[in-house]
């Protein structure tokens, strides 16, 4: 498929292509299609999602969090894309942004909490083993 082809697929059938693109590893590829992706801007909330999900598993933590920052402002009460960008600010070094996102989503949308109690338990379990130890 020459570049052109590729411009015109659907971006449902583009993320199917780059999966199979990881699976196969050609990462460096898959990441320069997923970036490329990412920058066209006019993918739906679910394809962001997926795309930064894949941008995630590529650990371009970076690149994750800036697609998934623009499925927060799209939706700032969805609580999993707010874990998963807190997730991925934490992974790129930026925790001081990620427990910005958490208390922004807390504070916000207590009525929406199911994924941050459990992970703060997670947290607080951890941090219980490590002072015991």
């Amino acid at each position: 498929m020459n570049l052109n082809g590729w411009r015109n697929l659907e971006s449902g059938k583009k993320i199917e292509i780059l999966r199979e693109i990881v699976h196969l590893g050609k990462l460096k590829l898959a990441r320069e299609m997923l970036l490329e992706m990412l920058g066209d801007g006019d993918l739906t909330v679910k394809e962001q999602l997926l795309v930064s999900e894949l941008l995630y598993d590529l650990k371009d933590y970076r690149s994750a969090s800036y697609g998934i920052k623009k499925v927060t402002i799209l939706n700032p009460d969805f609580e999993l894309a707010s874990v998963f960008l807190f997730h991925s600010l934490l992974r790129d070094g930026r925790s001081e942004e990620a427990y910005a996102e958490m208390r922004r989503f807390i504070e916000d949308y207590p009525e929406n909490l199911s994924e941050y109690p459990r992970l703060l338990d997670e947290m607080t379990e951890a941090l219980d083993v490590e002072s015991s130890d």
